[in-house]
């Protein structure tokens, strides 16, 4: 057990919430709270309290009388967060290539060829690393405090598809590939292109990972 900070309300939340992202607690499972308590060492208080929070960011739901469950996620869902994210990245692609100055580029590219790298060495968390640097970088170039915002309040979902995205070494070589792509368009820094790239690339992801999570192309949803 690592040594606790002072704010354990904070220190209790950001456990649990690492714990359900990297999927130590499943999709479904209940969070019984006396088992936490016992397994962080600390009190009931700070671990309703993160619990509370989870629940406020969808990451976890409260049943009457039950208890706290970590939230699944249905097909329906999954589709609805790709189609969010194709509507803020695909515009960004295509605006990213008259507001990135040069030095920001090479720090776009710095990532894409960080990221490739660390698919063929099997360094899968280094390559979710870069991933992530790669797409916030192409949103963030925009400047725009409102997209930042409606980005951020999806981060927790998007952060649980990565971790299962991972599983599947199809879709991580495939994205090397297509990140690539994004990526010599931005340098010629051709926006028509970035844009229809970018569009390529998360269509694909939310293909592949769409059969690989639920087995499907299309039909009745699955939690995951």
């Amino acid at each position: 057990m690592t040594k606790k900070p002072l704010d354990l309300n904070e220190w209790a939340y950001d456990t649990i919430k690492k714990m359900i992202l990297d999927n130590s607690i499943t999709a479904g499972s209940q969070i019984n709270i006396d088992e936490m308590t016992e397994s962080l060492q600390i009190s009931r208080t700070p671990i309703r309290e993160a619990l509370i929070r989870l629940r406020q960011n969808g990451l976890v739901e409260a049943r009457s009388r039950v208890g706290f469950f970590v939230t699944t996620i249905t097909h329906a869902e999954f589709k609805d967060l790709f189609e969010v994210r194709r509507m803020l990245e695909c515009y960004a692609a295509g605006r990213c290539v008259a507001l990135m100055s040069d030095e920001r580029i090479s720090e776009l590219a710095y990532h894409c060829e960080k990221g490739a790298l660390a698919v063929g060495k099997g360094e899968i968390s280094e390559f979710n690393k870069h991933e992530v640097c790669f797409h916030d970088l192409i949103v963030m170039s925009l400047d725009n405090a409102r997209i930042n915002e409606i980005r951020s309040s999806l981060e927790d979902q998007m952060s649980r598809t990565r971790m299962y995205s991972s599983k599947s070494n199809e879709n991580l070589r495939l994205s090397v590939e297509e990140h690539a792509s994004i990526m010599r368009a931005i340098k010629r820094r051709d926006s028509k292109s970035a844009e229809a790239a970018m569009n390529v690339h998360l269509n694909n992801v939310e293909d592949r990972l769409s059969r690989f999570l639920f087995n499907s192309s299309g039909g009745a949803s699955s939690p995951i």
